[in-house]
């Protein structure tokens, strides 16, 4: 049995983990491997600068596809059905973004006005998106432009992938159920 919460699958290719690795290490100057391996984990998931900026390196956490123990991103493997079939309980949090905002959203332009809120939605997701997520995240639904974008990139993030994940699952050989705590 498996449980997956949140849904948050951010693979990435062997490439891209090497280079993020790269800058963890000058981040920390690490000169070598095992001075990067003597680095405690939590120290790099709390001090190494996350950033949504664009053209700012933004950290993922996430698998690394390298070719041998996962040879394709997770959502293509279960696809494939090339995962192992266990019964999976997979789901998300209504509040997902309660302590990741902060840090996500820390550079926001000030004020964050209407057409700030419009160009950070159109760097995240393109134009065409942008102005989709711009008419359904309002500031009018939930209170001000930095919670609908809080609430907006929750969707994006966990609750649309951890639902695209568990449809998959249930195509195939795995029984699977969901939740989603409010």
């Amino acid at each position: 049995r498996a449980i997956a919460q949140s849904g948050l699958f951010y693979d990435h290719p062997l490439a891209k983990a090497m280079e993020l690795g790269e800058r963890v290490a000058q981040y920390f100057n690490a000169k070598n491997l095992d001075e990067l391996r003597a680095v405690d984990g939590a120290d790099i998931v709390r001090q190494f600068p996350l950033s949504n900026k664009p053209g700012t390196p933004y950290v993922q956490y996430g698998p690394v596809i390298d070719g041998v123990f996962l040879k394709y991103p997770v959502l293509e493997t279960i696809l494939r059905q090339q995962h192992n079939a266990v019964p999976m309980l997979m789901g998300s949090n209504k509040e997902e973004m309660t302590v990741l905002a902060p840090v996500f959203l820390k550079d926001l332009p000030y004020p964050f006005d209407d057409l700030s809120y419009k160009q950070v939605l159109k760097e995240l997701v393109g134009e065409e998106l942008g102005s989709k997520a711009f008419a359904a995240y309002t500031k009018e639904k939930y209170g001000s432009n930095k919670e609908a974008l809080t609430v907006f990139v929750a969707d994006a993030l966990f609750h649309v992938s951890s639902k695209q994940v568990a449809k998959a699952l249930s195509e195939g050989p795995s029984p699977v159920s969901t939740y989603r705590y409010l």
